[in-house]
Order: C-alpha cells, then sequence, then structure tokens
C-alpha cells in the first residue's frame, strides 16, 4: 500500500520522487523530516505489532488444540513462527532495538524492553531454525506459502548482517541447491510461476494483482504521485535488463519520468499473473 515500507522508505532513500507535496506522511520520508508522532511512523509500529499478536496467538492457540493434526500443528507453528521473525526482523531495520514479543498477555507486553540488535538476530536465529525444522515435511502450496526454504533464506540474509558470513554462506548455498532456479527470462521473474520466487504472498481474490502495482505504475505525460529518481536511474549500467525491462520511460522527450515495471498489472485480470515476491533466489546467489 501507499503506506507500506516499499514506498515509504523509497521516499526516505531517494530512490523515488514524490510529486504529492500535499501528502504529508510521505512528504515526511520524502525530505527526512520525520518525527516520532508521525501517523505513518506509528502506523509501521503498530501494524507490525499487530502481526507479531497475532502470531502468538497462532503459536498458543495451535499448542492448545485437541482438533488439530499433529502435522497441521507443526506446519501452522513453523509459519507462524517465520513470520512473527520476518516483522520483528524489519522492525529492527527501521528503528533498531525493538522489543522481541513472544507473549499474547498485554501485562507481560506492556513491560517488554528493547533488545539489543545482536541479541535479537541471536534470538530470531534460534526461532528460525525452529520455523524450518517444523516446516520440513509441510506440504506448502508453492512459493506462497512460508517453507523451509524461506526460513533459510531469511537466515542466510540474518547472518549476512550479522556479518557472520560463514553461516550466511552455509544456509544461502542449501537454499541454492534446493531447485530453485534463474533459468527464465527476466521479464517472466515477477509472474507468480517464476521459477526463482523462495515466498511471495498471494492477493486475496483471484483476478486481482499486486498493491506495488497499483502504487508504483504510474500514466501521462507528468507524474501524478510518484516516479523513480533521476540518480536511481542513472545508476544501472548500459545494458543492464533490469533498467530496460523493469523501468518504463513515460513523459515527453524533453522531460522524460521512469516508474518501476517489475510488476507490470496495475488492474485486474482474468486470472492473477503476479505476486508481491518477497524473497527469491537472486538474494541467495548474492549473498
Amino acid at each position: 500500500t501507499i503506506a507500506g515500507i516499499g514506498n515509504l522508505m523509497g521516499m526516505y532513500a531517494d530512490e523515488s520522487l514524490n510529486w504529492q507535496v500535499g501528502s504529508m506522511a510521505e512528504q515526511a520520508f520524502f525530505t527526512n523530516a520525520l518525527t516520532p508522532s508521525d501517523a505513518a511512523v506509528q502506523n509501521l509500529w503498530n501494524d507490525s505489532y499487530k502481526i507479531i499478536y497475532q502470531c502468538n496467538r497462532i503459536i498458543d492457540g495451535v499448542a492448545q488444540s485437541n482438533a488439530v493434526t499433529a502435522a497441521s500443528k507443526d506446519q501452522l507453528t513453523g509459519e507462524a513462527l517465520f513470520t512473527r521473525s520476518f516483522v520483528h526482523f524489519y522492525l529492527v531495520q527501521l528503528f533498531g532495538e525493538v522489543p522481541y514479543v513472544t507473549s499474547t498477555d498485554y501485562r507481560v507486553n506492556k513491560t517488554v524492553a528493547k533488545m539489543p540488535v545482536g541479541a535479537m538476530y541471536t534470538q530470531l536465529a534460534k526461532d528460525l531454525v525452529q520455523a524450518g525444522t517444523l516446516l520440513e515435511n509441510a506440504a506448502a502450496p508453492v512459493n506462497t506459502r512460508p517453507s523451509k526454504y524461506a526460513a533459510e533464506a531469511l537466515l542466510a540474509r540474518l547472518y549476512l548482517y550479522a556479518e557472520q558470513y560463514d553461516k550466511a554462506l552455509e544456509y544461502s548455498s542449501g537454499v541454492i541447491a534446493a531447485g530453485f532456479s534463474v533459468d527464465q527470462p527476466v521479464e517472466d521473474t515477477f509472474l507468480k510461476g517464476g521459477k526463482s520466487i523462495i515466498w511471495s504472498l498471494k492477493p486475496g481474490v483471484e483476478g486481482a494483482n499486486t498493491n506495488e502495482a497499483l502504487i508504483y505504475i504510474v500514466t501521462g505525460t507528468t507524474p501524478a504521485s510518484r516516479s523513480l529518481s533521476d540518480n536511481l536511474v542513472a545508476s544501472f549500467e548500459q545494458g543492464d535488463l533490469r533498467k530496460e525491462l523493469w523501468i518504463k520511460k513515460m513523459g515527453t522527450e524533453n522531460a522524460p519520468y521512469y516508474h518501476a515495471f517489475k510488476y507490470r498489472e496495475k488492474g485486474p485480470t482474468a486470472a492473477t499473473k503476479e505476486h508481491s515476491v518477497l524473497l527469491r533466489l537472486e538474494e541467495m546467489l548474492l549473498i
């Protein structure tokens, strides 16, 4: 969404230009004029901890249930552990030290202190190893639910950030050997059946596509909301297929502008064509 970190962090890091100066949230990120009381900042924090709370509810509820099979318990618990770790990891990237929350008891949660980043990485690594073990035999639909390989891919990224390069190499190598592939046309990378996709989010209804395309694809001779910065576009080398295929030039010859185009379906289609991709093999190769 417009309030999501992809859009807001793009503004903050000058990858995107904001053309809606009246949009207080985006303009604050774009001009680096953020304050802790900004609604968009509070929403990033509050919405993240809502997801973490829901994950904890799943973990607790599944553990107490007598109606769920052992295999389903493993899968649901593993998925919730992975998702909780994923959100905690992004909170650390946004805010630095943050509380690590595993309880659904508000009396416990209101006293949880911020955890040092190193300690957080250590704890998240333990959770992701457990998630990978629980998801070892899960029969998950292709790349639309967290899997053992999603847990290992996030572990590789986490250890890279923690500068534990031997472990980053170990986990990225394991995912590389798992059967994902980059042997496909570049323009097919972000289609829902892309061979390199490890984990993606499926739209809520069939025929819908990604929120990213709704936000980033713009039309007309002048941008109505946002465009890619000239500095970002110029950073690609000549012949880079990412620039040729995933960035689209618009406007006029004398006044061009650019928008992201790796997701191409701005509106609904008869059948869903694109999912929001969160983890893919290319990152493992770079690690």
